[in-house]
């Protein structure tokens, strides 16, 4: 689960990075104009191959469109993340209040584990205290 959170950070920073941030965040301005353009269309296969390359093959059935552009590929990827956002919530918070000591090897795994899904929620927009 944290990792599909990471996986949308990490584009959120490296299409930037890289230029090309109008290809999973398109102003409307710009869309129209460069849709057209033949190095916006290079610029945006080299985009969707960033993204499909992050995906497993299971996945990639889910989000691998014909004729799709970044954005169509990028705004699936979120809806389909979005929309489940709050039983993954629920699915952690329930992981995380009835997790036992006696289930661990010892205590740093335990608190690695609590560390696992606090993390996992915090990608959420959920805060656990470290009390």
């Amino acid at each position: 689960m944290a990792r599909k959170s990471f996986l949308i950070r990490w584009f959120q920073l490296h299409c930037p990075a890289n230029l090309v941030n109008s290809h999973i965040i398109p102003d409307d301005s710009s869309k129209a104009s460069v849709t057209k353009d033949f190095n916006w269309k290079c610029l945006d296969d080299i985009v969707r191959t960033w993204i499909y390359g992050t995906f497993s093959p299971t996945l990639l059935k889910l989000i691998v469109r014909p004729n799709d552009s970044a954005f169509d590929t990028w705004t699936r990827i979120e809806n389909n993340f979005q929309s489940n956002k709050t039983s993954r919530i629920l699915h952690l918070e329930s992981q995380f209040n009835d997790i036992s000591l006696a289930t661990f090897p010892n205590v740093k795994a335990y608190c690695n584990e609590l560390e696992n899904i606090a993390t996992s929620l915090n990608n959420l927009g959920v805060s656990i205290s470290d009390n």
